[in-house]
């Protein structure tokens, strides 16, 4: 007796992809190592009803990068991988304020910006105190800080988080760096564990000498605003 496996059906006259034939991607994760970080991903040749799409036939990225303190961008075109999960690995410096990506098809194309889409663009600001590695690096010492009750966060963390030890701007060193850490502590006490603070709501905090220390994000900002040296830090990205 034969035996007939039916792999899939289809409705005459229907769009097998939904009438959607973007791929979609993960959600961007960061290594972050000093001032360098590498943005990880994976694109999907899935749409976003979970449906397969045509795969991409000469994929590439087209890249824009924001630079710190300037309004050009610089664009690169990198060919990539052509598979059903496409990898990606962005390395960049800290320096630099914000990356689009865009998922393309070069296929006919004598140039990136006319080649077709295939992904949505994705816009991450990768800089300064509001930027994902900021928000990435807070939220490990946030964690190691929760889990940890003897965790002195190190002056190097702190510093590289921009949170600065009085209104004038200064930075923290070893002498400073156990006062610091234990309003670190205390904010996250106060906050019941909120990881994912603010550079206010965290800055804020460690320059309170008794409680609160912990307090929303627009009272947080209305006070730092107050000192010119901690405003510049905020806006230094902007």
């Amino acid at each position: 007796m034969s035996v007939i496996r039916l792999k899939a059906c289809y409705k005459e006259g229907t769009d097998i992809n939904g009438n959607n034939s973007n791929y979609t991607y993960d959600e961007p994760t960061y290594v972050v190592n000093g001032n360098w970080c590498e943005v990880v991903m994976n694109y999907i040749r899935r749409n976003a009803q979970g449906l397969g799409v045509r795969r991409n036939d000469k994929p590439a990225l087209l890249v824009e990068t924001s630079l710190k303190g300037t309004t050009e961008e610089a664009t690169s075109v990198q060919v990539i991988d052509n598979s059903d999960i496409i990898h990606i690995g962005l390395g960049c410096s800290t320096g630099i304020k914000a990356i689009n990506i865009d998922l393309i098809d070069m296929r006919g194309s004598s140039s990136p910006y006319v080649a077709s889409s295939r992904a949505s663009m994705i816009e991450i600001n990768i800089g300064g105190v509001f930027g994902e590695v900021w928000k990435f690096v807070a939220k490990n010492m946030l964690q190691s800080v929760a889990n940890n009750p003897d965790f002195i966060t190190p002056a190097t963390i702190v510093n590289q988080l921009k949170i600065r030890r009085n209104t004038m701007g200064e930075a923290y060193g070893a002498r400073y760096i156990n006062n610091g850490s234990a309003r670190i502590r205390a904010t996250l006490e106060e906050s019941n564990n909120d990881f994912n603070m603010t550079w206010y709501q965290l800055q804020y905090g460690v320059l309170q000498t008794t409680a609160p220390h912990y307090v929303d994000n627009n009272t947080a900002e209305a006070w730092i605003r107050q000192y010119d040296a901690l405003a510049a830090v905020a806006d230094e990205y902007l």
